[in-house]
């Protein structure tokens, strides 16, 4: 039996106090207040949140706004965002010394308990944020399925595009640039009044919806809560979603929408106009160059697109960074369904990162989406 941790373990339920102790720590944008109330709001699920607090004997708090669910019987926690919150770190106030999972463990337990959680779930950890070691790594972790793709800005954008573009490249995306300009004006700006981010998003689901369509996959942006999320978040880019667009005469030809705290710049979602026209002039590319100068004009430090491979992260944000999962199972039932959940991450992982699995999977999700022949 693990030794009883010098942590000081409670669970906050969804008040005022909740978030105003997140106002005052170091967290990842998907971990802020702003960003956690426009989610939970939209979803209408402000009521199943739960902060869990640690506090160590120096008085440091380990903050971990999570969120309750019911699974076959269960309450579980995970992190608040599902697979639009690219990572999860807690929050953290003050200098927490490293800890271990004999100190760890019991405190996390005590806390779930008052809460009647059967299982806590962390998933697609950061190791550490802002050179502070995530506390959470203490306990049994494993990879996540994906890897996450991380930018360092600078302060000097055309060296740094000089680093990520090679002279070729760069030479391409202005002959894009040209030809596209060529058919009207061409302008990467913020979207930034009502109007103009009402558009944008509408365009923005339209795509996605041709998008995932031509894949075989579920559309991740058809969930009205979703769409309700986004579009209150946009309108709120101080606290919630900042939009970036590529604009040809005036109408968005490419989209980036992302979560600005603290100097970083979280990349949620990005999308083009999937028009052949349009495509084959790679306008994600070129709102992705004009993006970084952006960025760093606006005090931005560091940028990320998000857990998963594409081309356009490798290129843009080649700093891969490892995500971590781990779980704890706190009553006797919730720790066979950590396991059954490490286990499915783990399967998930092997896939995703097999290049010949993962082209066996596209394959089969586009041919099951395609109508039957007709007879003769």
């Amino acid at each position: 039996m693990a030794e009883p941790s010098l942590l000081r373990a409670e669970i906050l339920l969804p008040e005022a106090a909740s978030f105003a102790r997140l106002d005052g720590a170091v967290t990842t944008p998907f971990q802020a207040t702003g960003w956690l109330q426009h989610f939970l709001e939209a979803h209408r699920e402000t009521g199943r949140l739960r902060l869990l607090r640690l506090v160590t004997p120096g008085g440091a708090e380990i903050l971990l706004p999570l969120l309750v669910r019911q699974t076959g019987g269960l309450t579980v926690a995970v992190k608040i965002g599902d697979g639009h919150a690219s990572y999860f770190t807690p929050g953290l106030v003050g200098e927490v010394p490293a800890l271990n999972a004999a100190e760890l463990v019991p405190a996390l337990r005590q806390a779930a308990r008052a809460g009647a959680i059967d299982a806590l779930l962390f998933e697609d950890m950061l190791p550490a944020w802002r050179g502070r070691r995530n506390p959470l790594m203490a306990l049994d972790t494993r990879m996540a399925p994906n890897d996450a793709a991380f930018l360092t800005l600078g302060d000097d954008a055309d060296a740094l595009l000089g680093f990520l573009l090679d002279k070729d490249a760069r030479k391409k995306l202005r002959a894009k640039s040209a030809r596209l300009a060529d058919l009207g004006g061409l302008e990467a700006h913020w979207v930034e009044t009502p109007v103009a981010i009402e558009t944008a998003l509408a365009l923005f689901f339209y795509w996605k919806t041709q998008q995932f369509s031509a894949r075989g996959l579920a559309n991740a942006f058809a969930d009205e809560a979703v769409r309700r999320f986004l579009v209150k978040a946009a309108h709120d880019p101080a606290q919630g979603l900042k939009l970036f667009a590529l604009s040809l005469a005036g109408r968005p030809i490419a989209l980036i929408g992302g979560a600005m705290h603290d100097g970083h710049f979280a990349g949620m979602f990005t999308a083009y106009d999937p028009k052949p026209g349009l495509a084959k002039h790679s306008p994600g590319e070129l709102m992705l160059q004009a993006l970084l100068p952006a960025l760093i004009e606006a005090g931005c430090r560091s940028f990320d697109l998000g857990a998963g491979d594409a081309r356009y992260k490798a290129r843009f944000c080649p700093e891969k960074q490892t995500l971590f999962d781990a779980a704890l199972g706190v009553t006797l039932r919730g720790r066979l369904h950590a396991l059954i959940w490490r286990m499915t991450r783990r399967i998930k992982g092997r896939i995703k990162r097999n290049p010949r699995l993962m082209a066996a999977l596209d394959w089969w999700r586009r041919r099951r989406k395609k109508p039957a022949p007709v007879a003769a």
